[in-house]
């Protein structure tokens, strides 16, 4: 279904720290009644030019970047090319459904300053890192925030097939590093309150299946439907 060029774009972010569910709960909804927003990939030649529109607002903390240790890597540089474009590349996207992110631009802002690169300690990046924050916060409709017992996610990330750096970590580094993303996602929550938009909902996954998860969130959208004028 196409979307009309007047009608609103629904933007739904599914995020928290690693373990607390995202990706399976997003598989579910996206399942349904919700379509997946894109990830940003340098394989499709459609997108080459969102990372050379992207290149003039980056390239003081490219320039950053060198001058620090340690530096971004590729993986770090489409994160932030994500950030900066993504909004450009969603208007044109052909669904009226609600878009879901998984790992969503909210997500990509506290992943680049949790991972310590030399650059995210800069006024520079700081003054990037708001303003992308702002943009991202007046675009996404509603954020969807998933967490859980520190016992609760390392077994989740212990026991799952897909690598994380936190399989086997001692205890006392895992919660080091769940601490480090949960103190992020509270500077956002509490932006989010300032502003008071986009709407957030927050869900403990600890004693939940991932399909009560995703009809949680579900029920929460509806909810919200209801609500508006």
């Amino acid at each position: 279904m196409i979307r009309s060029d007047n009608a609103p774009l629904t933007l739904v972010e599914v995020t928290g720290v690693a373990g607390s569910g995202k990706s399976t709960a997003t598989s579910i909804l996206t399942g349904g009644s919700f379509s997946r927003a894109d990830f940003i990939s340098a394989r499709d030649l459609k997108q080459l030019p969102l990372f050379l529109r992207s290149l003039p607002r980056l390239a003081p903390l490219l320039v950053e970047n060198l001058r620090r240790v340690p530096r971004m890597t590729w993986a770090d540089f489409k994160l932030m090319v994500f950030i900066s474009s993504w909004d450009t590349y969603l208007r044109g996207a052909a669904t009226e459904e609600p878009l879901v992110f998984d790992q969503g631009p909210l997500y990509a802002l506290v992943r680049l300053r949790a991972k310590g690169i030399g650059v995210a300690s800069t006024a520079a990046f700081a003054r990037w890192w708001s303003e992308m924050l702002g943009k991202w916060l007046d675009a996404i409709s509603l954020v969807i925030w998933l967490d859980a017992d520190d016992e609760v996610l390392l077994s989740r990330l212990n026991s799952r097939e897909q690598s994380h750096d936190l399989q086997g970590a001692p205890v006392e580094a895992s919660r080091e590093f769940f601490g480090r993303y949960r103190s992020l996602f509270d500077e956002i929550g509490l932006e989010i309150e300032r502003r008071d938009r986009p709407a957030i909902h927050r869900i403990d996954t600890g004693q939940l299946r991932a399909n009560q998860v995703a009809e949680a969130i579900t029920s929460f959208m509806g909810s919200q439907s209801e609500r508006a004028p």
